[in-house]
């Protein structure tokens, strides 16, 4: 047998519970803008861009375990990119609802609001979209959307195919954890963008909230990356993590640099936070991405230990 059965369902169910409620309201105000045309602002949600599509695409591919798992060691990455293929789509169907009012005209945009400022400093923002829509803010969630589906795959596949050596028991405790810690941060700042206000410069605790995503997003990088790698490339894992985190957290950098016109957060004031002309990276910055593809290596060294 390919697999456990009993352990195909609790997964499967496992992913269906985490996924009921972004699917619901993805299905929800897409059955409404067929039905009336349109959705009204009130009515969007903001889980719904991406997690809608990257929900019923985890979903999809981890139920197709039974003919994934014929491919042996390279079920994880088929699954990954299956989900992926499913993305892209699903996305774009989504993106398109049209959003009725002055403001917003598709959901893309509700999103694009969501990114860039609190409820609260929203309305300040409305006059001035048009300025930010090259598009280029997708890459932001593209990006958490392609690390959420294929860590989630990755962790699925997992225990779907458990390798009996301690490495790899450790590895798969270590991605479960870094899956759901990771998960619960894009969640946390989808609902509350970090208390960010409409102003590039960040408060001590949104600029707090936003350091300690990108570590995160880093070592869970870093986790996965590693533990990706053949027991003969054990020493080269380290050394990749880093790469892996810092190019992670270095395209989300682009990402916010594109989408603010150019400019990045602030994350505080002093000479250590002012911008240079390296796409307007402060030294904080350079800091950050520093400890950040140090969190990737030293993520990584941590599951050799314990293995």
């Amino acid at each position: 047998m390919l697999y456990n059965k009993r352990t195909y369902a609790w997964c499967l169910a496992a992913v269906a519970a985490l996924s009921a409620y972004p699917l619901f309201f993805g299905v929800r105000i897409a059955v409404l803008a067929l039905v009336n045309g349109g959705i009204e602002p009130w009515q969007y949600a903001r889980y719904v861009i991406p997690y809608t599509a990257v929900s019923a695409s985890v979903l999809i591919a981890a139920a197709a375990a039974p003919l994934l798992l014929r491919l042996g060691r390279w079920a994880a990455g088929a699954a990954a990119l299956c989900g992926l293929a499913l993305f892209f789509p699903l996305e774009y169907a989504m993106e398109q609802l049209t959003v009725r009012g002055a403001a917003f005209q598709n959901a893309v945009l509700m999103q694009l609001a969501s990114c860039i400022a609190t409820p609260a400093a929203r309305s300040a923002l409305l006059l001035s979209l048009s300025g930010y829509l090259d598009g280029a803010f997708r890459i932001h969630y593209y990006l958490v959307s392609l690390l959420l589906i294929a860590m989630a795959l990755g962790t699925v596949y997992g225990f779907l195919r458990p390798r009996a050596d301690a490495r790899g028991r450790a590895a798969q405790t270590a991605r479960l954890v870094c899956t759901a810690v990771f998960l619960g941060f894009c969640v946390f700042a989808n609902f509350t963008g970090f208390f960010r206000t409409s102003t590039d410069l960040l408060s001590p605790l949104s600029a707090g909230l936003t350091a300690l995503f990108f570590v995160v997003m880093a070592a869970s990088t870093g986790v996965f990356a590693g533990s990706a790698l053949p027991a003969r490339l054990a020493r080269a894992a380290p050394c990749c993590s880093a790469a892996a985190a810092l190019a992670v957290c270095l395209v989300m950098y682009y990402g916010e640099y594109r989408m603010l016109g150019g400019r990045l957060y602030q994350l505080g004031v002093g000479a250590f936070f002012i911008p240079t002309s390296l796409m307007s990276l402060s030294p904080a910055d350079l800091a950050l991405l520093t400890v950040s593809a140090a969190a990737g290596a030293l993520a990584c060294l941590f599951v050799s230990r314990k293995a």
